[in-house]
């Protein structure tokens, strides 16, 4: 049986959302012409370009996630090449620096 990623209904998102930690993916998509971006809609920083990326969904393997995402942000079909690493942002967590690796 094939386990298929749901979507929350979103005021039960919101307030899972502002309590609990996220996994994100932001994709790096090349193409002939550049590297692909888009104009935020939503707050932070609505207006100004940014790397396609989305939330995880529950159950949802990354490369799947990356491939919603880039069908869903920019309506194209990917393919994932790699994972280039990783971020860990502890902006609420006292006298801790962020990390990258």
């Amino acid at each position: 049986m094939k386990f298929k990623p749901q979507r929350l209904p979103f005021e039960e998102y919101k307030q899972i959302y502002s309590r609990v930690p996220r996994f994100c993916v932001d994709l790096i998509i090349q193409t002939k012409d550049g590297v692909i971006l888009t104009k935020r809609d939503i707050e932070p920083y609505r207006g100004m370009w940014h790397l396609p990326g989305g939330t995880l969904l529950l159950r949802e393997l990354i490369n799947s996630a990356a491939k919603r995402i880039a069908k869903d942000e920019v309506g194209i079909k990917i393919k994932v090449e790699k994972q280039l690493g990783l971020m860990e942002f502890t902006k609420f967590l006292p006298k801790v620096r962020p990390k990258h690796t």
